[in-house]
This record gives C-alpha cells, structure tokens and sequence, in this order.
C-alpha cells in the first residue's frame, strides 16, 4: 500500500514535469540569472505538488524509485495469463482425445519443447570514461552490429536433446554438401 502511494507521487511529479526537481536530476543551477528563477520556480511548483509529504516520506520515494528501459513485448506475449495456459491444455486434451491420440501425454519421450535464441556476432561495447556533461560518448565496433546466428535447441520431457539447429547469416552455400561435426 505505501509503495503504491509512493509510485502515485511520482505520477503526479512526472505528469506535470516535476519529477526531475525532486528526484535530484535536474541540478539546481550555480550562477544567477533567469535559469536559476526557473529551476526555483520548478522546485516550488513540486513542493506545492507534495505539500502533504513529509521529508522522510520524500526520501523513501527516492529509495524506491528509479527511471529503467522497459522491456518490449509484443500482444501476443502480453495476454499470457494463467488462464490462458490452462484453456490451451484443455483444448489440447479434447483435440488429443478426439484424435485417439490421449496417449502421447503419458509418454515423456513424445513430447517435446523448444526454444530459439538470438546470438550477436557483434559484441556490445563497454563502459567508457567521458567528461561530465558530455551527452554522447562513442567506441567503434568491430563489424556489423545487426549481424547475429540464431540457434534452436529443442528437447523432450524425459530429459533427452536433439542435435541443435544452427542459422547463420545468409552466406551462398557451398556446392559441396558438409556435415559439421557436434
């Protein structure tokens, strides 16, 4: 309940561009001048905001709080519920069933899963010393960071894999035929 009050403030802060002033982002300018009324402006426009708010109160929403990059995901993931999953396995049942086939269940070794990943042939770069203030600070990669290899391990209930199943990127095909060794 208190973090919800909490994440609230800072909806209000955010919806009215306050949220900077008192999480300490924006900086309180040293020289004066018009920059210096506006942030003090700023900072009193939030106050008022918070005026119910104690300082401790005020401290914890900065504990609790921070600016993160979410993560995308399409609809079709998003609607995933637990009831979702449980009607799919009902109605795979009743298909299974309607099919003769209700046996498949009971057999780990028929029943199978798997799984793609997406591997960057590109690493990413690391962290770099820059002068503050600086808004942009660059490494050159090496090649192409778009290129990746995808690879596809499937397995099965019982605990057994299949060979995995390696894309590269597109690359003409030799005219010989090869077998990679595992």
């Amino acid at each position: 309940m208190e973090l919800r009050w909490k994440l609230q403030a800072q909806a209000i802060l955010t919806r009215n561009g306050l949220w900077n002033y008192v999480s300490g982002k924006t900086l309180r300018p040293t020289t004066e001048g018009s920059e210096l009324e506006k942030w003090d402006q700023e900072d009193l426009n939030a106050k008022s905001e918070l005026i119910l708010i104690s300082p401790g109160e005020l401290k914890q929403i900065k504990n609790y709080i921070s600016v993160r990059e979410a993560e995308g995901i399409n609809k079709s993931r998003a609607i995933v519920t637990e009831e979702f999953i449980r009607t799919w396995f009902r109605d795979l049942s009743k298909f299974l069933e309607s099919k003769n086939c209700k046996d498949i269940m009971d057999n780990p070794q028929r029943i199978f899963n798997g799984d793609e990943s997406g591997f960057a042939l590109c690493p990413k770069t690391g962290k770099v010393l820059a002068q503050r203030g600086w808004k942009n600070s660059y490494q050159i990669k090496p090649g192409n960071d778009k290129e990746n290899i995808t690879v596809l391990i499937v397995f099965n209930a019982d605990g057994n894999t299949c060979p995995p199943l390696v894309i590269f990127p597109y690359i003409r095909p030799p005219s010989q035929k090869t077998v990679m060794p595992l």
